[in-house]
C-alpha cells in the first residue's frame, strides 16, 4: 500500500468488526474490573494517530482484560484439576488478546515499516558509495603521511650522521689546539603538527591500538565466548553430551488457542 507524505494529516479511521462498523466516537468506555467482548478489528486506514490506536485496544478490551486478568493470574492458584482447567482457560484468553493485538499492530506499523526500508535503501545507495570514497581516500592519506614520515626518518638520520662526523672533526680540531671542544645540538627534522585544513574538512593522524587474531587456540580463555546458539542448535538436531554443558530434559507448558 503507498504511504502518502503527509502521514498525520489523514481523517480518523473507522474501525470495521465483526458486528459491523463504528468511529472511535462510537466506542463503549472501558469498564473497570469487567472484561468486555473481544472483537477483531481492521483498521480501514492505517494512518492512525495514537488516539485512534487508544481507541481500537479500547475496543478489544484491552485496558479493562488487562487490570482484570493481572489480578485473576496472581490470585489464582493451581492445586487441583479445577484450578489447572482454570489457569489454562485465562492464559488462553490472554494468549489470544495478545496475538489480536499483536495482528493489529502489525497493520499498523506495516506501511511506517515498508517507507523506512525504502528510505534506509534509497539512502544507504548513496551512503555506501559516498564511505568507500571516505575511506579510500583516508587510506591514501595515510599511506602518504607515512611515506613522509619515512623520509623524515631518513632525513634525520642523514642529518644525525653528518653531525656525528662533523663533531668528531672538531673534537679533533679542539684537541690539536688544545682547547675545549664545540658541542653541536643534536638534529631534528620537525613533524607536520595540526591538522591539514581546506574549507570543507580537516584530517589528522592518530594512534590507535588494534589486533589481529593470529592463533586461536593459543587465545586465552578469558577472551573466548561460548557459541550458545551453535549449542542450541546441536541440541535441537539431537545431541546430549557436550563437554563443560549440561543437556537436560525440560517440561514446558504450551498455551495454544
Amino acid at each position: 500500500m503507498p504511504v502518502p507524505d503527509n502521514l498525520f494529516d489523514q481523517p480518523q479511521p473507522e474501525v470495521k468488526y465483526e458486528g459491523g462498523t463504528i468511529t472511535p466516537d462510537d466506542l463503549p468506555p472501558a469498564v473497570p474490573g469487567e472484561v468486555v467482548e473481544v472483537y477483531t478489528p481492521h483498521l480501514v486506514s492505517p494512518f492512525a494517530t495514537i488516539d485512534s490506536v487508544k481507541d481500537v485496544l479500547r475496543l478489544l478490551g484491552a485496558d479493562a482484560a488487562l487490570e482484570v486478568w493481572t489480578k485473576e493470574a496472581e490470585a489464582l492458584e493451581v492445586k487441583d484439576d479445577s484450578g489447572q482447567t482454570a489457569a489454562v482457560e485465562l492464559a488462553g484468553r490472554a494468549k489470544k488478546l495478545a496475538k489480536q493485538i499483536e495482528k493489529a499492530r502489525k497493520e499498523w506499523v506495516g506501511p511506517f515499516n515498508e517507507r523506512v526500508k525504502a528510505i534506509n535503501s534509497l539512502c544507504k545507495g548513496y551512503q555506501g558509495p559516498l564511505k568507500q570514497i571516505e575511506t579510500g581516500l583516508k587510506a591514501k592519506i595515510g599511506d602518504y603521511g607515512r611515506r613522509k614520515e619515512l623520509e623524515r626518518r631518513k632525513a634525520e638520520e642523514a642529518a644525525r650522521k653528518a653531525k656525528e662526523e662533523a663533531q668528531a672533526k672538531l673534537d679533533a680540531e679542539a684537541k690539536e689546539a688544545n682547547v675545549e671542544p664545540v658541542t653541536l645540538p643534536e638534529p631534528v627534522i620537525p613533524r607536520q603538527t595540526g591538522p591539514v585544513r581546506t574549507e570543507v574538512a580537516a584530517a589528522s593522524q592518530r594512534k590507535v591500538w588494534k589486533f589481529e587474531v593470529e592463533a586461536p587456540d593459543d587465545v586465552p580463555r578469558e577472551y573466548l565466548t561460548v557459541d550458545e546458539r551453535a549449542i542450541r542448535e546441536a541440541v535441537k538436531a539431537g545431541v546430549r553430551s557436550i563437554a563443560g554443558v549440561k543437556i537436560y530434559e525440560h517440561t514446558e507448558t504450551v498455551i495454544r488457542t
